[in-house]
């Protein structure tokens, strides 16, 4: 079976209301090089509907007022420290429509013929000071 999955370009889910703008310093644990990774995982949802990706953008914004943290970028500080910059620049979020239905994939339950590559956003596993702290993806079947 063929699939197809068509992702729009990344935008930025902000908070809903202003945030406190501050630099938050991270445990030494969270400094460590090796951690500074981005972790990519799939959820697949059998209900989702149409306006999905709008009612997730829209609880999103919500909730990064009080988790504003998120909405920030990793910085590092002149003495080596690494903090997050709490500018409210906002979240990733992808947008993808897919030219088959979960049923025809099994719901991804059992292994699968399509690399992850296609389906995930972005092919960097590190995280830098440019990048969100957290990007999230819906894909519908159009």
């Amino acid at each position: 079976m063929g699939f197809s999955l068509t992702k729009s370009e990344v935008t930025y889910v902000r908070p809903s209301q202003p945030t406190p703008l501050s630099l938050l310093e991270l445990s030494v644990l969270d400094t460590s090089p090796a951690l500074r990774n981005m972790v990519k995982t799939i959820h697949v949802y059998e209900k989702g509907g149409e306006m999905a990706a709008k009612i997730i953008k829209e609880a999103l914004s919500e909730a990064l007022v009080y988790y504003y943290p998120l909405a920030g970028r990793l910085k590092d500080s002149s003495d080596g420290k690494l903090l997050v910059d709490c500018s409210g620049e906002g979240i990733g979020f992808i947008e993808a429509e897919a030219e088959c239905r979960l049923e025809d994939l099994n719901f991804f339950d059992g292994d699968q013929a399509i690399p992850k590559e296609q389906l995930l956003y972005g092919s960097k596993n590190r995280v830098g000071e440019e990048d969100p702290l957290l990007v999230i993806q819906a894909s519908e079947k159009p």
